[in-house]
């Protein structure tokens, strides 16, 4: 038995909305491991299931932010 996109969309939807975040990764030219947060939206008008991702705000690394920065 299968079923069609119009009974399982509704609820995959529903369901997919409650991941805020999704870690993705891959293998660049050189085998080093790369990973990258994303926030997965999926949208359902009824035909057409479609799938975005979103970037993640890059972190600042090796900086330091002016509202945590100490002095000495």
């Amino acid at each position: 038995m299968s079923a069609s996109l119009s009974d399982t969309a509704p609820a995959f939807v529903e369901i997919a909305h409650r991941i805020v975040w999704a870690t993705v990764a891959t293998v660049d030219a050189q085998g080093r491991p790369w990973t990258r947060v994303l926030h997965p939206v999926w949208e359902w008008d009824g035909e057409r299931l479609t799938g975005w991702v979103a970037p993640a705000r890059p972190r600042r690394s090796g900086r330091t932010s002016p509202r945590t920065r100490t002095s000495r």
